[in-house]
């Protein structure tokens, strides 16, 4: 898996910040000759204590689309609403379940 931080922003209240990726991997599925990228998220929360120890906590969601653009759409959204690793799957849960991940343009579709 290979991932590109997108957005770092600070966190308020807090010494530290919100780090969001993207991640990608290949599918294969050889019995069918389908082979593409998929995309999904990751988010860290990087913090700093007293002490200059810095703590990091993440969580990913791996494989929601095949379109980047979809991802990367959610990914800024997940920014926006400054959406902490800890909450990562229930909101990833609640927008797979609106189908936000299926609408995909009829391009992307046939590949």
């Amino acid at each position: 898996m290979k991932k590109k931080l997108y957005i770092s922003k600070k966190i308020k209240g807090l010494s530290g910040r919100l780090d969001y990726y993207l991640t990608e991997s290949k599918y294969r599925d050889i019995q069918n000759g389908i082979s593409t990228f998929v995309f999904g998220v990751e988010i860290q929360k990087i913090t700093t204590d007293e002490s200059g120890l810095e703590h990091v906590q993440r969580k990913a969601v791996e494989d929601l689309s095949v379109s980047k653009e979809c991802v990367l759409e959610f990914l800024y959204m997940l920014s926006d609403m400054e959406v902490m690793p800890v909450s990562l799957m229930d909101v990833a849960e609640d927008f797979v379940q609106d189908d936000f991940f299926i609408n995909l343009n009829e391009s992307v579709q046939i590949a």
